[in-house]
């Protein structure tokens, strides 16, 4: 059976709100990054949406792939990494962004009321 190749050159984790790289997909492209260019806006606080494009990644060919945010990747940022170990792309997940966790509401309580003399 064939490898299935990767299209997309990033994914997004919906548990720990972490969009990440694909090792796979740096794998099969088989050229360096020099740079990831974000998009303007793109930015800790700002708010993105899915199919927001967020960036484009920069090869050593001067060729650029758009990043896009997935159909589950929506929220405020909380952290753009400004650290990415380019050359590690093809052997290991990079984190790009992190999301802000979700507040979690748990169910009100409900009070009841004594009446009094009855």
């Amino acid at each position: 059976m064939a490898n299935k190749q990767s299209n997309s050159p990033v994914v997004y984790e919906v548990a720990n709100r972490e969009l990440k790289t694909r090792r796979d997909y740096f794998a099969q492209i088989d050229k360096p990054v020099i740079g990831i260019e974000w998009e303007n806006g793109i930015a800790v606080g700002a708010e993105i949406k899915p199919g927001q494009l967020l960036a484009r990644i920069v090869w050593d060919d001067a060729t650029k792939t758009p990043i896009v945010a997935s159909s589950k990747c929506a929220g405020r940022i909380e952290l753009i990494n400004g650290q990415i170990k380019y050359e590690w792309l093809h052997l290991q997940p990079q984190l790009l962004l992190g999301l802000v966790a979700k507040k979690v509401v748990g169910p009100r309580k409900r009070t009841v009321s004594k009446k009094k003399g009855k």
